[in-house]
């Protein structure tokens, strides 16, 4: 699953980290999806296992877009709200430049208020965040990369990525990532190189959609804080990813935080607690994957740093309804419908967190 890994962002100032999602969205939703059942599946909650794999799925999108995490992951949509907002915002001159190989990318930085849609201020109406960030659209911009996993090779970025932070009047910290522009996705295509320069393997993830992060404190009549969380919120965002090793088929996954109508939410306490909340919609290539539309519901916040050891998540489909219960142990019960419990040890969810299920 370490080839999966090799798919990268660049944030606009040049290249920052691995993106993370690839690799474990990769883990949770293609790399598991066998099992050479070929009998028709119900749903993606429909029995044990596949509540098991849609799990993986969940979490391993948790994993990669932690709140907590202090670094924003790429994922979002520029909604007709984030287009009027920009407006307001104050930009510099362009800066052109030639990228290493191939193709250019135009960079500018933001200041001012952007209105923020998914977090809500006074009376319900959008919450203006004071902020700066920085632009960059790429143009087929070609650049010698070396990922984290020590491949090498050529990383391609085509299309707008956005990112910034501020201030709303409360002090409240918030920040923002924007992926793509006017219906066109942003893209990373990376290709690895042996030390011949022969192509041994492509990856190509793209993105459209908004993120929209918060780090906030609520006080009460004293002035005492009352609650203090991290959360970040999604609406209709849109991933694509695909890898080709060799001669081998290229394996794809498409995976949708929230509607158009309703966001997906991450949100982390000041205990540590985590709360997972909303649709998720998932697809694969990969031969006995059951993807489908998920609703997540966390029941009792999730707990634990090696591991879940606590908490309780519910996950919804075609009517049908999975309980998971996580166990001091690492372990797990899940419970279909009104169906009797069934355990599933530390060691079988653990390989189903590592090798993905779905």
């Amino acid at each position: 699953m370490a080839d999966i890994q090799r798919a990268g962002i660049l944030r606009s100032g040049g290249p920052v980290r691995m993106l993370r999602l690839a690799a474990c969205t990769a883990v949770a939703i293609v790399a598991g999806c066998g099992g050479g059942d070929d009998a028709p599946a119900a749903g993606p909650v429909a029995t044990r296992d596949d509540a098991l794999r849609a799990a993986s799925v969940v979490l391993g999108l948790h994993a990669v877009l932690d709140p907590s995490s202090g670094d924003l992951v790429p994922f979002p949509e520029p909604r007709v709200s984030a287009r009027s907002t920009a407006k307001a915002m104050a930009r510099s001159e362009p800066e052109v430049s030639e990228c290493d190989l191939n193709g250019k990318r135009v960079d500018r930085d933001t200041t001012g208020v952007r209105n923020f849609t998914l977090f809500r201020g006074t009376a319900g109406a959008e919450l203006p965040v004071d902020g700066s960030g920085a632009e960059t659209l790429f143009a087929d911009c070609q650049e010698e990369y070396a990922a984290s996993d020590f491949s090498s090779g050529n990383l391609t970025r085509d299309g707008f990525l956005e990112t910034g932070s501020g201030l709303d009047d409360q002090a409240d910290s918030y920040a923002w990532v924007v992926l793509g522009r006017d219906s066109r996705p942003y893209s990373v295509r990376f290709d690895e190189l042996d030390e011949s320069g022969t192509p041994v393997g492509r990856s190509r993830y793209t993105a459209s959609g908004v993120i929209e992060n918060g780090d906030i404190l609520r006080f009460d009549e004293e002035g005492e804080v009352v609650e203090a969380y991290i959360e970040s919120r999604f609406r209709n965002l849109s991933l694509s990813f695909a890898e080709r090793r060799g001669a081998a088929a290229t394996q794809t996954l498409q995976a949708r935080l929230g509607t158009p109508a309703r966001s997906f939410s991450l949100k982390r306490d000041e205990e540590g607690g985590v709360r997972i909340e909303g649709p998720l919609t998932f697809t694969s290539t990969r031969q006995g994957c059951v993807g489908g539309e998920l609703e997540v519901e966390t029941r009792s916040p999730l707990q634990g740093d090696a591991g879940i050891v606590a908490g309780e998540i519910v996950l919804s489909s075609l009517n049908v309804s999975a309980r998971l219960k996580f166990r001091e142990d690492g372990g797990v019960d899940i419970r279909i419908g009104d169906g009797a419990a069934q355990t599933v040890s530390a060691e079988e969810f653990e390989s189903a967190l590592a090798d993905g299920g779905c």
